[in-house]
């Protein structure tokens, strides 16, 4: 049976695992954990992605994030790409480093984010890496340091986590501690969704049926039946548009000469100074179709439209609303595709 495709949709939390391939060592010193590290610094600014939790093992790594409005594809692929060049001509080999898909859980936020931030950062007491809270707190290789103060990492999202324990630092702090050792001996398990993790356990799921509830699940979701439904939606409509697309377009180029074709403008007016409403229109259609269904880069699209990446940036905003407030039974990608 084929694999689901990965639950991708902007905006939502995301536990992600990556292991080595055949569970070899992906790390083989601090050299090569600072400048995985750095990578994920970095392509988390470039895709506008936030990170509240992450560890690093042997041979494997978690994280915690929110994927930046390009989609969690495009983060795991640049720092997963990066890293394995870096490390087979750092370490002399070739070959795949990494398993060929990583594992990512779409979550809900609300419920889950504390949960999944305290059950990252036990991973190394879990594993016996360290003995204790004590030897937790100084392992340098996990956001727990970073939330207690004891380092500076400062693409993590520190104070959105902080704020969930308190106002003042040093309560939220104290009160971060206290959870973090509540989950110490807890036996749950965040790294996959589906209907048992979702409730709780076993004996909620039972407890459930026999009152006659149901609720959809799915594994690649950890949340409510509601979450779930309304995730699977999204992510259905999102790949019936890409089906659709991907029969009439391949590259940019192609969006690029449909969008001008069905709003009537020269490809060359997009791409000149010209300003005027269609053209505008146009851009933005262009700049967030692009992004959004084909995974290419605000970078790309600027570069093909002769535009700055601020420019792109605005005319995808504009280009999502213009979508969003047209999402009738007659949508305006419904028309673009039936040109």
């Amino acid at each position: 049976m084929p694999r689901k495709a990965r639950i991708d949709i902007p905006g939502i939390l995301q536990h992600v695992i990556g292991r080595g391939i055949e569970r070899r060592v992906i790390y083989k010193d601090d050299k090569d954990r600072e400048y995985f590290l750095e990578q994920l610094a970095d392509v988390l600014m470039k895709n506008k992605g936030q990170c509240y939790g992450w560890v690093l093992m042997p041979n494997h790594f978690h994280l915690v994030l929110v994927s930046g409005k390009e989609g969690l594809s495009r983060i795991m692929r640049q720092l997963l790409t990066r890293y394995a060049v870096y490390f087979n001509h750092r370490h002399k080999r070739s070959g795949h480093l990494f398993q060929n898909r990583y594992k990512s859980v779409a979550c809900e936020e609300d419920t889950y984010l504390l949960e999944l931030v305290r059950y990252i950062h036990l991973n190394p007491l879990r594993a016996g890496m360290v003995k204790d809270l004590k030897e937790l707190s100084d392992y340098p290789w996990s956001g727990h340091r970073t939330l207690i103060g004891k380092e500076n990492r400062s693409w993590q999202a520190r104070d959105e986590v902080l704020s969930y324990f308190g106002n003042k630092e040093k309560e939220a702090i104290k009160r971060y501690r206290q959870y973090i050792e509540e989950g110490v001996g807890q036996k749950k398990d965040y790294s996959s969704g589906g209907l048992i993790r979702s409730l709780g356990g076993l004996s909620e799921v039972m407890r459930d049926m026999k009152n006659g509830y149901r609720q959809m699940y799915d594994d690649r979701i950890l949340g409510s039946g509601g979450f779930v439904e309304g995730l699977l939606k999204e992510q259905d409509a999102k790949e019936k548009i890409q089906n659709r697309l991907s029969k009439k377009i391949s590259t940019l180029k192609d969006l690029i000469n449909l969008i001008a074709k069905k709003l009537v403008v020269e490809v060359m007016e997009l791409k000149g100074n010209r300003r005027g409403e269609k053209i505008a229109k146009a851009r933005a259609l262009i700049s967030y179709i692009g992004q959004r269904y084909l995974g290419e880069q605000g970078v790309a699209i600027g570069l093909e439209l002769n535009k700055s990446s601020a420019s792109i940036s605005i005319a995808y905003n504009r280009g999502k609303k213009i979508i969003e407030e047209n999402a009738g039974a007659k949508s305006i990608l419904d028309d673009i595709l039936t040109t």
